[in-house]
């Protein structure tokens, strides 16, 4: 490993690196608590940033380059260069005593309510999640972290609105604290170091060990992470370099921090040996991520017809694909001395319905009884209430510690066997369920909330990208060609979906849902998604918008779209705020301004499905001083986009320009007046008759057009008209 180097940031723990930027205005504004980010955590960060930010923008661009090759026609496979490291003869460094025995595992938000339950839960471990099932707003990062350190301290309380209290059990009757980090493709967009965002992965362990690695290690209770989303080895030999550098700044042992990897990409089930011998130092196991490993399929063949999943209900870890991935993840895994973990239980007890609860505790036990009798060494739910359940089939089936002597030696998969799709149908009311499920997840997840029961089933980001990722691919392989249908012999294209999104408040609650109030933002978001030419990333990866907070823009006069005051926003990010939107005869009326300091910015308007991009076309002076606006200049706007009558949701936002963060201005439903033009029609070929149009009739009597005279002379005149009775009736 590359020794670390000194630098003017690391050389005073107790100062500041000079160039990194903390939000610190938002997070007063959202109530957070940025005492976790002390000076000592802050030049830690910048340090780390300047690091491996270089390399890790390098293997998300591999990321790319390998997917727009299987776009292209080819098939993800086995890499020739390390058959070495697959077939050589190693081992992971010895296991912790403390998590030798991880039978069942709970995973959850970093929420205080949900850590102190979890932890009192019964399950051997709780893994805190700062990704999937986490909203990433900046506060809730920042709590999530402060929480984490109360409760590895032992201090963490909670009281609800009822008063109810919420405290930890003993030491020795709580579970063992593992912390899930965020993806490397993630960025923490509220830290800058050198005015470039910072990845979300290095600030959440960083910021998580800084604090509690210490105490954790006097406790032999870790540090011990969840690393998500590898596509490769040197993703994960990534990890180990930024691990290794945050251990030497504080102290501690090289390799004390210790690691399971998720295996949820379908590029890194390839390179399950080479994962491990990356990390070998500090790896515990690999963990069988079921359902981003499904999404991963689906967005990895997004463009091959002959590879679509069944309707997501179907596609469970008994087909061949998944079995196939389960079985060589725990053959490798015990071959190398690591653990192999089971996967998610999604399903969540059901009240008021016995035989709907029976059957969800019966699917539990039936999956539970399969990962057991496969030979894994754990297993994972969603919801405390079936703990007992999946503990109890693993203290029948397991009576030692774990299976690392079950080498599953009869396991023989190969890469056709790993792509395979499984076979099924897709009915109406899959197709609607992944439409619902899509929607009700975003509102939830546009309001803060990054984990929701729908239908029985806890959905997180993983399980909810399913439902959107086939979505997409089902629309586009259809719309180029592809026989996609309902198992009806309906054709599954874009009317179909757009119908079906329309209607959604008929197949929904109408009230107490989370995130209800942002409904119709999430009809608009699902359809901009799905209409899309390209599968994009789960949204804030992708269009830069600030869909973690509603204040995400800037307007320095004060109010925004919906009445509050902005925070302030980074030097190069785009800047923008909207005066009006509202329905005229022809369209919709857009006014506000934009400006950025690296270019030209605009407006976009979104709205049944299409995207319009407004530049800026009125001078405003009353804008100041703004970053990137001149006075002087074109800077507001004040435009109508073309729409039909009708009753229309439309959002808006500020696409980013140069390497600055774009804004995200909510959405408004307006009404699109029914225009005077096009009113009265003729017959036959004759043209169109306008209200406005002055002259006569058509025909031979020659009939004087009053229409136009007089609405103009009602119009001018509108309170004497109304207090005219035949001047009423001109009007009616």
């Amino acid at each position: 490993m590359t020794e670390m180097q000194d630098s003017p940031s690391m050389a005073d723990g107790n100062q500041p690196a000079a160039d990194i930027q903390i939000d610190s205005q938002l997070a007063t504004k959202l109530g957070a608590d940025i005492s976790v980010l002390d000076d000592a955590t802050r030049a830690l960060l910048a340090e780390l940033h300047r690091r491996f930010a270089s390399r890790r923008r390098e293997l998300l661009t591999t990321r790319v380059e390998r997917q727009a090759r299987i776009d292209a026609g080819e098939l993800p496979d086995f890499r020739p260069e390390t058959r070495d490291i697959r077939e050589g003869d190693w081992t992971v460094a010895p296991i912790p005593a403390a998590i030798q025995d991880r039978r069942v595992e709970i995973t959850g938000p970093v929420d205080r309510k949900m850590i102190i339950n979890a932890l009192n839960s019964g399950a051997r471990v709780f893994m805190a999640d700062f990704e999937d099932s986490s909203s990433p707003t900046w506060d809730a990062m920042l709590d999530g972290q402060r929480n984490l350190t109360d409760a590895v301290n032992g201090t963490i309380s909670f009281t609800n609105e009822a008063g109810k209290e919420y405290t930890l059990n003993p030491p020795e009757q709580r579970a063992i604290l593992m912390v899930r980090p965020r993806g490397w493709h993630l960025d923490e967009k509220h830290v800058r170091v050198d005015g470039e965002a910072m990845s979300g992965s290095l600030f959440d362990a960083a910021v998580f060990l800084k604090h509690n690695a210490k105490t954790l290690a006097e406790q032999g209770k870790g540090p011990f992470l969840y690393l998500p989303k590898l596509q490769s080895f040197e993703e994960a030999a990534l990890w180990d370099e930024a691990l290794e550098a945050i251990e030497q700044q504080l102290g501690l042992e090289i390799g004390s921090t210790k690691v399971t990897v998720l295996i949820e990409t379908l590029p890194a089930v390839f390179e399950m040996h080479e994962i491990l011998h990356a990390l070998k130092r500090r790896i515990v196991g690999l963990n069988c991520g079921r359902w981003d490993y499904i999404f991963s399929y689906i967005k990895t063949f997004r463009r091959h017809p002959d590879r679509l999943l069944p309707e997501r209900g179907q596609v469970g870890m008994t087909v061949g694909f998944l079995r196939a991935y389960s079985d060589l993840l725990i053959q490798t895994c015990h071959r190398r001395g690591a653990l192999a973990m089971g996967g998610m239980a999604a399903q969540i007890p059901i009240k008021g319905d016995d035989a709907a609860n029976d059957d969800a505790m019966a699917r539990v036990r039936a999956d539970k009884l399969r990962e057991v009798a496969a030979g894994h060494d754990g297993t994972w739910v969603a919801h405390p209430g079936l703990i007992p359940l999946a503990m109890d089939v693993f203290d029948q089936h397991m009576p030692g510690k774990n299976q690392l002597d079950n080498l599953r030696e009869d396991v023989s998969v190969t890469r056709d066997q790993l792509i395979a799709p499984s076979a099924g149908s897709i009915t109406r009311a899959g197709f609607l369920a992944n439409i619902d499920v899509c929607v009700r997840y975003l509102a939830a997840w546009l309001d803060g909330l990054g984990c929701v029961p729908i239908h029985n089933l806890m959905e997180d980001a993983a399980t909810a990208e399913i439902s959107r990722a086939q979505l997409w691919q089902w629309l586009h392989i259809s719309d180029h060609g592809g026989d996609v249908e309902l198992d009806d012999h309906t054709t599954i294209d874009f009317a179909l979906f757009d119908n079906a999104l329309t209607r959604i408040r008929e197949r929904i609650p109408s009230e107490g849902l989370p995130g209800q109030a942002r409904i119709d933002e999430a009809v608009e978001m699902l359809r901009q998604l799905t209409h899309a030419d390209e599968l994009a990333d789960f949204p804030p990866v992708d269009d830069g918008a600030d869909l973690y907070v509603t204040v995400a823009f800037v307007d320095w006069r004060g109010a925004g779209v919906d009445g509050e005051r902005r925070p302030e926003s980074s030097l190069h990010d785009t800047n923008a705020a909207v005066d009006g939107v509202e329905g005229v005869e022809g369209g919709i009326r857009v006014t506000g301004w934009v400006s950025d300091p690296d270019g030209d910015p605009t407006l976009r308007v979104s709205a049944r499905g299409a995207q319009t991009d407004l530049a800026p076309n009125v001078v405003r002076p009353d804008l100041g001083s703004l970053v990137g606006a001149r006075p002087d200049l074109n800077n507001g706007v004040d435009r109508v986009v073309d729409a039909a009558p009708g009753p229309v949701s439309v959002c808006l936002d500020a696409p980013p320009v140069g390497f600055g963060l774009g804004a995200n201005l909510g959405c408004r439903d307006v009404d699109v007046p029914q225009a005077w033009d096009g009113l009265v029609g003729s017959t036959g070929d004759e043209a169109i008759v306008s209200f406005r149009a002055d002259g006569v009739l058509p025909g031979g009597f020659k009939v004087r057009r009053r229409a136009a005279a007089l609405r103009r002379a009602l119009t001018e005149r509108p309170e004497e008209a109304l207090r005219d009775p035949l001047q009423v009736l001109d009007w009616v």
